[in-house]
């Protein structure tokens, strides 16, 4: 009896531990689609026009926005590291407080995605890490008089969190500052 409950529990937590990494995956997953949906629509430049697949199942409605629509078509993201430039963690809790802080003043809302980041440092040592996506919508005019601000942020926390590079996303395009 003892050796049937035992070989059942061992079981059951065999079975938890693999279906808690799917549950990781399935995430993981999910948000490398969601990014890759939002750059397939971000490069349609749907400026005048917005689907509509979700108010009438099964079918697709295009219709001309009202014009008290405001749309945001431009897009910038910063890449939160949880590591130094020497591999080591940090908190970088202050850091994200500055820069969500900064995203809010400059296009007034942000959304943060957890995501897993690997590069080489210049030592050549491959380095895993945990990092944060910081990323807010603006018109092309509130982006482009604003990225100033941000590359002059960003270049002062690389400094201080002593970092070989923080990395800027504008528009799908990958910026190593």
């Amino acid at each position: 009896m003892e050796f049937t409950t035992l070989l059942f529990k061992s079981i059951v937590k065999s079975i938890t531990c693999q279906l808690d990494e799917y549950l990781k995956l399935a995430i993981f997953l999910f948000l490398k689609i969601q990014s890759f949906l939002t750059n397939i629509v971000n490069s349609l430049n749907l400026s005048s026009f917005i689907f509509l697949s979700q108010l009438q199942i099964g079918s697709s409605q295009i219709f001309p926005l009202a014009k008290t629509t405001k749309v945001l078509n431009h897009s910038i993201s910063v890449l939160i590291p949880s590591k130094d430039c020497r591999g080591i963690e940090f908190n970088n809790k202050n850091m994200v407080i500055e820069l969500s802080s900064l995203f809010v003043r400059l296009f007034g809302g942000l959304t943060i995605f957890p995501c897993v980041g690997v590069w080489p440092s210049e030592s050549g040592q491959e380095i895993q890490e945990d990092i944060l996506e910081i990323k807010s919508f603006a018109s092309r005019e509130g982006l482009a008089c604003k990225l100033q601000e941000v590359m002059s942020i960003v270049l002062n926390l690389k400094i201080k969190y002593s970092q070989e590079r923080i990395a800027i996303i504008v528009d799908g395009c990958l910026y190593l500052i």
